[in-house]
């Protein structure tokens, strides 16, 4: 049986509408560029001269054509370079230079298979790396009695200004160990150490050491005899 007149023009109606309601979503996703996801680098706080290797997950309905990697200091950009092909849908490329204590704008570049490009930016700041290590320390109270508790207070930083990722603070007497501690994630200590029996003036070795440096500062304490009226 044929269908009517009427009933074809009702399909080809029904088909128009589906096809004005699909056609702009079909427009509009092929207009789009890959999908740049999962973007990591590392080391995530680089020094300055040990690279870095960039990683992302790239997609696209259409295919993904190329994925390249540039980046730019100030607005001086280097020639993009191909990122390597990694499992599933991952790309990476380990930059093999240094940057000399400056911060870096990386824009990882991709490009489907009809053309349409899309892109990801992020900046990494790589830190010089240190050469020494830095220790500031005082005794809190200054003035106490024999055999009393006193702190070994102090901070410790590298001379870029970070603190140490750990490091150990030990405290001496003359040459003998007296007390020792960690310091905290931020390089500051406080170390406990039991004020000598005899009355006089002392001076303490501070030794901080972490990240292969070492640092020293001394301390001084008062320890005076105590009243009469307390030891009765």
């Amino acid at each position: 049986m044929m269908p009517s007149r009427a009933g074809t023009k009702t399909l080809a109606a029904v088909a128009l509408v589906v096809l004005l309601m699909v056609a702009p979503q079909l427009s509009e996703g092929d207009s789009l560029g890959p999908a740049i996801i999962d973007v990591s680098w590392s080391p995530p706080n680089p020094y300055w001269d040990e690279g870095l290797n960039v990683s992302a997950n790239v997609t696209d309905p259409d295919g993904v054509a190329s994925v390249m990697l540039q980046w730019c200091i100030g607005d001086i950009c280097y020639p993009p370079v191909p990122m390597n092909v990694g499992e599933g849908n991952s790309y990476w490329y380990f930059v093999d230079r240094t940057f000399p204590n400056t911060t870096v704008t990386f824009d990882i570049l991709a490009q489907d298979t009809q053309g349409n490009p899309s892109s990801y930016a992020f900046n990494v700041t790589f830190r010089p790396r240190p050469t020494s290590l830095l220790i500031n320390a005082t005794a809190v109270p200054y003035t106490l009695y024999p055999g009393e508790n006193f702190t070994v207070t102090g901070r410790l930083t590298l001379n870029t200004g970070e603190p140490p990722s750990s490091a150990t603070v030990r405290v001496y007497l003359s040459t003998e160990e007296v007390s020792s501690g960690q310091a905290d994630p931020f390089g500051g200590f406080n170390i406990t150490v039991k004020a000598p029996e005899s009355s006089g003036n002392y001076t303490y070795l501070v030794v901080g050491e972490g990240e292969g440096f070492r640092a020293e500062t001394e301390v001084e304490i008062r320890v005076i005899e105590r009243p009469v009226a307390d030891l009765v």
